[in-house]
């Protein structure tokens, strides 16, 4: 049976792994370097001794958490080395990273029911889902950094110098920075352990391992394989609130402090199926879908609860640091009402991760993700009007397509997105 003693564990291993050439988190190394600093040292003992107290009290929040709003956390996201001509791509791409880890973390992405196939490998552990919402701030940007921001408008910088080269600016205090550049070797990003948002701090993300799709070429900054859909962020996050990676000390002797993830000896690349690889203890399999391993992207779908519940407790330190009145507009999934009053309608289909919705009825669609409604006339031949009382999306990220036909495949009547 693991205990859970996080708080030790992470005051011992900053020393652990650094000769190692194919590590894909480069969190140690970087722990390893900044705990030289007595400055940063002193800040990160306060903030792991205000962290053991929020453990001790967070009992009534778990117990409330999911009749409260989320936390909302302000983002920034920054590509000193991307070109302002691409800022359009590089502010979708922003958007789209963001996406994911909301996702992630709320255990709505589009993966996560592959658990319900692997959790019997796992007796005990629970996925876990976090009353958290990442959105990138839009207003009162800092003066002084990137001259192309406007109010308003998302707080992504390109082509500033973001701490003189450095891992932080304090011009970017209360947010949670994202810092998207080349890093050396074959490390996809790192972050600090328990981050701090006081001192500008950022997570780095190596500019193959940021986002997912096409990325933008012409900055540079375009998803590699086994690392094209956001996870590293996710991963780097886990850090930044706190997380070790589940084979943390690479020994059956050391691990990472949550008791319900199977105690493990080493990582895990690539993608073994679930159940496939030995835990330390018999009848255990190590949770290789878990976010702070080191499987591809498309094999990591999950924390457990004892991970969010670090994730939620970490939160409780960091929401007082967060820059006030930079998020007053977080986009929310939109919500979509199809009325059949006046035309037969047929074939509606709209999936997310809670299954099937009637096509009557409101619903939500997740993020990166379409819904279809086909709509057939009485009679062939018949003209079908549609109308809206209300049509607002975001533009360019939400887009409403019409086809003449019974699916994409068919010509395109017409195409809008944001207040059309």
């Amino acid at each position: 049976m693991k205990k859970s003693i996080f708080y030790l564990v992470v005051l011992m291993f900053f020393g652990h792994n650094l000769s190692a050439q194919d590590e894909k988190c480069g969190m140690e190394a970087h722990m390893h370097e900044m705990m030289q600093d007595p400055e940063f040292a002193r800040q990160w003992e306060i903030d792991q001794a205000k962290f053991r107290s929020a453990v001790a009290q967070s009992i009534n929040y778990r117990q409330n958490r999911g009749a409260m709003d989320p936390i909302v956390v302000p983002v920034a996201v920054h590509f000193p080395g991307g070109v302002e001509s691409d800022r359009a791509c590089l502010e979708a791409l922003a958007q789209n990273q963001v996406e994911i880890v909301n996702l992630d973390f709320t255990a709505t992405n589009a993966d996560a029911n592959l658990w319900g196939a692997a959790s019997a490998f796992y007796p005990g552990v629970v996925h876990g889902a976090a009353n958290i919402q990442f959105c990138i701030a839009t207003q009162d940007h800092p003066a002084g950094t990137d001259e192309d921001l406007v109010e308003g408008g998302p707080a992504v910088t390109i082509g500033y110098d973001f701490g003189g080269g450095n891992d932080a600016d304090p011009a970017w205090a209360g947010y949670l920075n994202f810092l998207v550049k080349p890093i050396g070797g074959s490390t996809l990003g790192y972050s600090p352990l328990g981050g701090n948002l006081n001192a500008g701090s950022s997570i780095v993300l190596n500019t193959y391992a940021f986002g997912s799709g096409a990325g933008c070429s012409d900055s540079g900054i375009v998803p590699g394989a086994n690392s094209n859909l956001g996870r590293t962020t996710t991963h780097e996050l886990g850090h930044f609130f706190n997380l070790l990676h589940t084979f943390q000390g690479d020994s059956c002797s050391d691990d990472d402090g949550i008791a319900d993830t199977p105690n493990i000896d080493g990582n895990t690349f690539g993608c073994p199926p679930a159940g496939s690889v030995p835990g330390c203890e018999p009848g255990e399999f190590a949770l290789t879908m878990s976010y702070m391993d080191y499987t591809d992207d498309n094999c990591m779908y999950m924390f457990t609860q004892g991970q969010i519940d670090v994730v939620e407790d970490w939160l409780l330190i960091l929401e007082a640091q967060f820059k006030p009145n930079v998020t007053p507009v977080c986009v929310e999934i939109p919500e979509w009402i199809i009325s059949d009053e006046t035309v037969t309608t047929c074939n509606g289909l709209f999936y997310d991760s809670g299954g099937a919705a009637n096509g009557t009825e409101p619903g939500n669609y997740q993020n990166n993700e379409n819904f279809t409604y086909t709509i057939c006339p009485e009679t062939a031949g018949q003209s079908i009007q549609l109308s809206f009382t209300q049509f607002e999306t975001q533009n360019n990220v939400d887009i409403l397509e019409i086809f003449n036909g019974n699916d994409a495949s068919a010509a395109t009547l017409g195409q809008w997105s944001g207040t059309d």
